[in-house]
């Protein structure tokens, strides 16, 4: 569940966020890549009752960079749903994990 808050307004966008990941951790690292996955988040906006926002992640590689660290690398699809029609862009981007 997320409520979000705009600045100097009242919350506006009330949503569920559901997420499915899929990974294969590599039986024998090549060099610091550890494991490849696919992700899909879909978000369900709670006023206006419908799916509006979709986050397909059709590739994905986790690299270790030290035994408590490691980096996601992936290409996303980010869809949303306007008015009409659904608008999509590409995405590279990157998650930094770091266990305590």
């Amino acid at each position: 569940m997320e409520w979000r808050k705009n600045e100097r307004a009242a919350f506006t966008t009330h949503r569920t966020r559901h997420r499915l990941q899929l990974g294969w951790t590599l039986p024998q690292p090549i060099g610091p890549l550890t494991r490849v996955f696919l992700s899909n988040e879909w978000l369900i906006d709670l006023h206006r009752q419908d799916w509006t926002e979709n986050r397909l992640v059709p590739l994905g590689l986790t690299c270790k960079l030290s035994r408590s660290c490691d980096l996601d690398l992936f290409y996303m699809i980010f869809s949303q749903r306007g008015k009409i029609e659904w608008k999509n862009e590409s995405v590279l981007g990157t998650y930094l994990r770091v266990k305590f």
